[in-house]
């Protein structure tokens, strides 16, 4: 009776997330997106020195920050979840395990006909296999990336949308999820293939949104997107990556 009593509580209180949080995750993602891009650009222009650069150690640093900006907005949640995981019965766990499962394989199959058949590679795919395979790249992709766009993306934009409509919010989140991964070839080189590449980060979007709406904790999808992560990166430690 316990149980259900605290998962009335976070469900009503995911339900009443409000404008101004999206409006929050908004300025947040833009803020992310820019910073990202140009944070190199910057830190050439006042001399950093160049040995730096490929070695994860820019985008590790600047995913920290965005942590920390984050969880200045967001911290109260993110401790909830955390003390929530102990009290979630072992069926949510077998939930977010069977949805990041499926996720997978139908994210493979993705991968392989976008690449593989089709012939289109992302670039946000060519940008991580530039970068040396140093332990900043590692925290940056395994650690910090889940948590602070998990936090963006599940935890803002997808709460409140949720509240209209679960469909609209599962979907419009996931494709601007996806949209996230090479918007930079799209909008700034004009290479429009790279919308078929959205495709391996739409299902994803997909998987981390059902594992939150399932569990009705963030802690779920960031497990889920860290495993995802952590997966494609020893596939490149090891070759196993296209």
């Amino acid at each position: 009776m316990e149980e259900s009593k605290n998962e009335k509580l976070q469900y009503e209180f995911v339900e009443k997330s409000n404008l101004k949080y999206f409006i929050v995750g908004i300025i947040l993602l833009s803020v992310h997106i820019v910073g990202l891009h140009y944070i190199g650009r910057i830190l050439r222009a006042i001399g950093l020195d160049s040995k730096y650069f490929g070695t994860g150690l820019i985008s590790c640093l600047w995913y920290a920050f965005m942590a920390i900006l984050v969880f200045a907005f967001f911290g109260k949640e993110i401790v909830s979840s955390i003390k929530n995981l102990k009290e979630k019965p072992k069926n949510k766990f077998f939930c977010a395990f069977v949805i990041g499962v499926v996720g997978s394989v139908v994210e493979l199959i993705t991968y392989y006909v976008v690449y593989d058949v089709i012939g289109v590679k992302s670039s946000n795919q060519n940008n991580l296999e530039a970068t040396q395979k140093t332990i900043w790249f590692v925290i940056s992709c395994v650690v910090l990336a889940p948590v602070v766009e998990e936090l963006i993306f599940r935890g803002l934009l997808f709460r409140y949308i949720r509240q209209k409509s679960l469909i609209v919010a599962i979907l419009a989140v996931a494709f601007l999820f996806a949209f996230y991964h090479i918007w930079d070839s799209v909008l700034l080189n004009g290479d429009y293939m790279q919308l078929i590449a959205m495709m391996i980060y739409f299902v994803p979007g997909i998987t981390f949104a059902l594992s939150y709406e399932k569990t009705k904790n963030l802690m779920f999808p960031i497990m889920t997107h860290s495993v995802c992560n952590l997966v494609v990166v020893v596939g490149m430690l090891f070759g196993f990556t296209a």
